[in-house]
């Protein structure tokens, strides 16, 4: 049995790309399965006396269902198409030996690069001639990204972005929309570029002159109602909250901020101390609306 098990000497794969296989002759293709590369399967052992045939079978972890092949003993290599992007294969060898023993030995796990994923975009800032834009940095595999394109109303808009700048102020009038979009840019070929982000809309109206600070009599009930509250920014991690306008003219002894998550209406509530006038308070839900 110790001699069997010595049988497999090694086990490797490697993946290449086909090099006719281009993102765009993909997309065309969508009704018709095709491969984005291969995977090369190579096998050799100590010696073939006692061997009756090899066994291969793998399955990639979007589609769980096991495919085989079998080989006769002097073969030694095998390539399998690999269509699902951006996951990984388990490849395993069998060595069936001639009593009919099927030995099993450790499968390897093999990565399929693929496009990065898009990036995420939000509105920083606008200003009377720009607005100000940021993105996140997108999941990779196995693809270097080396910079960022812009495109505005679904034209490329200036040079790439650096991949260490995730920033951009784009020059604009006022009252106008722009519909924003950003990629990631990679050094293959066969997958330049990731998809677009969502769409951003910005819409350039020149900001509202800052409301006058309220009076309040001394007969006036301090409630909820009463004191001005401005969102100063918002972006995907947190919202800035601001109330600095409100003087109040009888001691306090704190702030407490109510707000409804729109995406389940959930109430939650922050408690702040009187000495505070502004709060940023981190969203803890992606794609929440309050």
């Amino acid at each position: 049995m110790s001699f069997y098990l010595d049988l497999l000497r090694s086990f490797q794969a490697n993946f290449e790309f086909h090099h006719t296989v281009t993102r765009v002759n993909t997309f065309e293709a969508r009704n018709e399965v095709k491969p984005l590369g291969k995977i090369n399967v190579k096998w050799t052992v100590s010696e073939s006396k006692n061997i009756s045939h090899f066994i291969l079978q793998w399955h990639s972890s979007k589609d769980s269902r096991v495919q085989q092949k079998h080989f006769t003993k002097n073969e030694r290599s095998f390539t399998i198409n690999a269509i699902d992007e951006k996951y990984f294969y388990i490849i395993e060898i069998l060595v069936v030996t001639i009593d009919g023993v099927k030995h099993h030995y450790e499968p390897l796990k093999m990565p399929i690069p693929g496009e990065p994923d898009a990036p995420k975009l939000w509105l920083v800032k606008t200003a009377k001639s720009s607005f100000t834009v940021e993105w996140s940095e997108p999941k990779s595999y196995g693809i270097p990204v080396i910079g960022f394109q812009l495109y505005i109303e679904g034209e490329k808009a200036g040079e790439m972005v650096q991949m260490n700048l995730r920033r951009a102020e784009i020059p604009s009038d006022l009252n106008h929309s722009y519909q924003v979009n950003v990629c990631a840019i990679t050094d293959n070929p066969q997958r330049s570029r990731s998809g677009m982000s969502h769409t951003l809309a910005v819409i350039t109206t020149p900001p509202l002159p800052p409301p006058s600070p309220p009076v309040y009599s001394r007969s006036n009930e301090i409630n909820a109602k009463s004191i001005p509250v401005q969102m100063e920014s918002i972006n995907e991690d947190k919202i800035s909250i601001d109330w600095s306008t409100f003087f109040p003219l009888r001691d306090i002894a704190a702030f407490y901020i109510h707000y409804t998550c729109l995406n389940n209406n959930d109430i939650q509530t922050v408690k702040v101390s009187q000495r505070h006038r502004s709060i940023v308070n981190r969203i803890l839900e992606n794609k929440s609306s309050f």
